[in-house]
């Protein structure tokens, strides 16, 4: 769900353990633990200066962009932002980042599972380590078949890599339940609390998948699926209007943050982009797109805005098509989508560009 900038002060708290990624487009990109200093309402928000493994400060550039996870009371929250700068004194050095547009949450129950395969490394107490295999996931804990012996109440850490790229090392577990299969054995595993690995990395993995299938089923008898990313909401209802009464579904975004995430759940047959984002051009949105492998045979298409020359341009960054603002009426841009939409149908394999 989306929060409007004016509300964002209700999601916040000092002392927040936060995650900050200097690369949000990339699925493995760096990603950072700090905490929320404070801020100041509709201006900016004030982190602990993030520092790498190494304990050396982040490179930063004044305007590049970020995005900032989070968990509020039962809600995994993110926000896009904007690196506006930095304090290097050693005595509790600052991040000064842009007070966000919106903030999008989902919320979570703390033992809801998912089904998943991953292997997993297991520390035991006598500091032996042995592979596992994890069957289930949730924010609270794990299902595990191991071969190795254990018992209940044994305190063990975990390390493993989710299927996003996040590697997650020595989480701090309590076997719970102990079950003999035929040549294994199951292992109930709860997190220990307080730990930041949890609280950021897998409650975020297992509720962005959790709303991923929620939204998959919600648009399983779609016959396609388009991505609007408008921050306008006249343009944005008049789109998903026009394009729903030619049978399309429609999901709708307003940023670059939420389009991101809606691209990756939704897996829409197109992508359609308003030039005059209200925190990054559209140009460069469809560049980021197309630059991820996952969607290079999704149609991308860029609309609006006022240089001349944005159709080369858009083409240039491997958009599929663009539509200026003489024909950014709804329905030219629904007909254009849809005869291409039709014509891939027609030839799925047909590239986009």
């Amino acid at each position: 769900m989306a929060v409007e900038s004016k509300d964002v002060e209700e999601f916040l708290s000092v002392g927040t353990s936060i995650m900050f990624h200097t690369d949000p487009v990339r699925k493995d990109g760096p990603r950072f633990k700090t905490n929320v200093r404070g801020w100041r309402k509709g201006n900016h928000i004030l982190l602990d200066r993030p520092k790498a493994a190494n304990g050396s400060f982040v490179a930063l550039q004044e305007g590049q962009q970020c995005v900032v996870r989070y968990l509020c009371e039962g809600k995994a929250c993110a926000f896009d932002s904007q690196v506006l700068g930095w304090d290097s004194r050693r005595q509790s050095p600052y991040l000064r980042i842009r007070w966000p547009q919106s903030l999008q949450y989902v919320t979570f129950r703390k033992f809801e599972r998912i089904k998943i395969h991953l292997k997993c490394q297991i520390e035991w107490p006598t500091g032996e380590h042995s592979a596992a295999c994890m069957c289930d996931l949730s924010i609270g804990g794990c299902g595990l078949h191991s071969c190795h012996e254990s018992h209940v109440d044994e305190n063990i850490k975990l390390s493993f890599q989710l299927p996003d790229g996040v590697h997650v090392q020595e989480v701090q577990a309590k076997v719970r339940n102990v079950r003999a299969l035929t040549q294994r054995n199951f292992l109930g595993v709860e997190f220990c609390e307080n730990q930041e690995a949890v609280e950021n990395e897998i409650a975020f993995f297992v509720t962005s998948l959790l709303e991923r299938q929620r939204m998959a089923g919600e648009l399983e008898a779609a016959a396609h699926r388009v991505l609007v990313i408008d921050s306008d909401p006249k343009i944005s209802a008049r789109l998903k209007q026009t394009f729903e009464f030619r049978k399309c579904e429609v999901v709708l975004a307003t940023n670059v943050v939420d389009g991101m995430y809606r691209l990756r759940v939704a897996k829409p047959s197109a992508v359609i982009v308003h030039q005059e984002l209200s925190d990054l051009v559209g140009l460069e949105v469809c560049r980021i797109i197309r630059e991820c492998i996952d969607f290079k045979n999704t149609l991308v298409y860029l609309y609006g805005g006022e240089d001349e020359n944005l159709e080369a341009k858009a083409i240039g960054v491997g958009a599929t098509g663009y539509f200026p603002p003489l024909l950014t009426m709804a329905p030219d841009i629904a007909a254009g989508v849809s005869q291409a939409l039709a014509k891939r149908e027609f030839n799925p394999d047909l590239t986009p560009v």
